[in-house]
């Protein structure tokens, strides 16, 4: 897969699970109220085959929606600008926005579970309730109006990345166990 297919300037992406609680239909249903653009989203990811075929046919011809199946995150983040993470249950934290911040790719994610947490507004990516749709198409629609701003916003994720880094996690819990064995002395 690659992003020559797209053929659009903009890369929204979806990876992982395709399941009911990640929100899939309701992005869905966001995208089709966009009035055409130059845009894209790609949706790599397994499910059960009739929730998928349900979502398939959900998708407006006038889209550029391409479900691509599984994908390694090797062969997904290159060919996207923006990842989406549009969960409707409250996942405690979602590795594949981390997983976006390591190849510098912002992210739009609800406020559901960990995700708000992982997010610094702005700087890294977007945070919208999934209750309220319209706050997702604002979110889009600044970005297609605004692209240079994802250029600035690469490096801020890069360097995020870092604070999800097999070192720093298991500093901050040796910490945590030396903060716990002091309160308890």
């Amino acid at each position: 897969f690659s992003r020559q297919k797209l053929k659009s300037d903009l890369v929204f992406g979806f990876i992982g699970r395709l399941h009911p609680s990640k929100g899939l239909s309701q992005l869905l249903d966001a995208l089709n109220q966009l009035d055409s653009g130059n845009f894209s989203i790609l949706i790599a990811g397994d499910g059960d085959g009739k929730y998928v075929e349900t979502l398939q046919l959900t998708v407006n011809d006038k889209k550029h929606i391409t479900f691509s199946g599984w994908t390694s995150p090797d062969e997904f983040f290159p060919n996207i600008d923006v990842l989406i993470v549009p969960s409707l249950w409250h996942d405690p934290l979602p590795r594949v926005v981390y997983e976006s911040y390591n190849y510098g790719k912002p992210v739009i994610g609800s406020n559901r579970g960990g995700i708000p947490e992982s997010i610094v507004e702005g700087e890294t990516g977007w945070i919208y309730d999934p209750d309220n749709p319209e706050q997702l198409l604002s979110i889009i629609n600044t970005i297609l109006t605004n692209p240079e701003q994802l250029r600035s916003m690469n490096d801020r994720c890069i360097r995020k990345a870092n604070d999800f880094s097999l070192e720093n996690c298991v500093t901050q819990y040796i910490d945590a166990y030396k903060g716990a064995i002091d309160a308890e002395q």
